[in-house]
Formats: structure tokens, sequence, C-alpha cells
């Protein structure tokens, strides 16, 4: 006897950042893979084999939603050429600000942040 099980769970949170006018969209994501044998020669005697394979995956995003008349500007105006949003982040901060958090970095890109102080 044998069996196979796939799970996929995916999960989407899009909420409110930092403004009225950004948009914070996080997903996450879990896929599973099991594979397993049995085999029962005699009623005393089970031979069993179970296979199993993770992976895990993350993605976050901040969005410029459109409230009040806000508009996303080009990617040309702050990547390189062969650079986009798609795979990079441009930042920006004033600190000391009560708005200042973190950033997650990407595995591969361009990136470029800007620290005023």
């Amino acid at each position: 006897m044998s069996f196979v099980r796939y799970n996929r769970a995916p999960s989407n949170r899009l909420g409110p950042s930092n403004g009225l006018s950004n948009t914070f969209n996080f997903s996450l994501g879990t896929e599973t893979l099991t594979i397993g044998l049995t085999q029962a020669p005699s009623p005393k005697l089970v031979n069993e084999i179970r296979l199993n394979g993770s992976r895990q995956f993350g993605a976050q995003q901040y969005v410029i939603n459109g409230t009040g008349g806000a508009q996303r500007p080009s990617d040309s105006l702050f990547f390189p050429p062969g650079y986009s949003s798609n795979d990079s982040s441009v930042s920006f901060a004033i600190a000391p600000s009560p708005f200042s958090q973190p950033w997650v970095r990407r595995t591969r890109g361009f990136e470029a942040t800007t620290d005023c102080r």
C-alpha cells in the first residue's frame, strides 16, 4: 500500500501602513509533500518508509493605494536600467522618526537606501 499527500497553505494580509496612502501586502506560504510505502509480508512484520519535504516562502510589499490622488512614480526615476520594483527596493528615511522600521532585504536585485539625519 502506498500514499502521496500534498498540502499548500497560502496566507495573505493586506492592511494599512505608515500613512493614509500606503498599503502593506504580506504573503506567506507553506508547501509540503509526503510519500509513503507500507509493506506487510506477514501479520507480525510490517515494513514502512516515508519521505517528506517542505518549503516556505514569504514576500512583503508596500503599495500606494491612490487615496487623495497619490500616484506611484515610474521605476526609471529610482532604478538603473535592468532593475525594477519587482526585484529591488528603494527607501528614504528622515531620522529620528517614529515611523522608521527595519527593512527585510531581498536575495537579489538592486537596493538603494538614503538616510537623512
